[in-house]
């Protein structure tokens, strides 16, 4: 729902904007519809200061995917719970490649992160 998403926690990604790294209810960010098609769709934010555009989905693994949160996450968390990769693709009900391009993303952004 679109009403759910809090614009307080998301910044401008636009490096050259002076709204640039601003979190919180004075960020300037607001709503601004969705992107795609059916039940997955994303929603969109935008800057007011810049005009910039920007995924909520951006900076995380589930960026540019075609799927539900949710299928994703239950895939990362069946990898995570020691079953194998065929193994994982078949409970799930996806193609092995597919699953194996999301462990390499969920890996690639665990990298990204910084030590607890």
């Amino acid at each position: 729902m679109i009403s759910e998403i809090d614009t307080a926690r998301f910044f401008c990604p636009n490096k050259t904007c002076p709204n640039y790294g601003q979190v919180g209810p004075d960020n300037q960010i607001v709503r601004a519809g969705y992107y795609g098609n059916g039940e997955n769709k994303t929603q969109m934010l935008k800057c007011k200061v810049c005009g910039k555009r920007f995924s909520i989905r951006r900076d995380t693994p589930l960026f540019n995917l075609k799927t539900d949160e949710e299928t994703f996450y239950h895939t990362i968390t069946c990898l995570a719970e020691g079953n194998r990769l065929r193994a994982t693709a078949r409970i799930m009900g996806l193609d092995k490649d597919t699953a194996r391009r999301w462990l390499e993303k969920a890996y690639q952004h665990a990298e990204k992160m910084p030590p607890i």
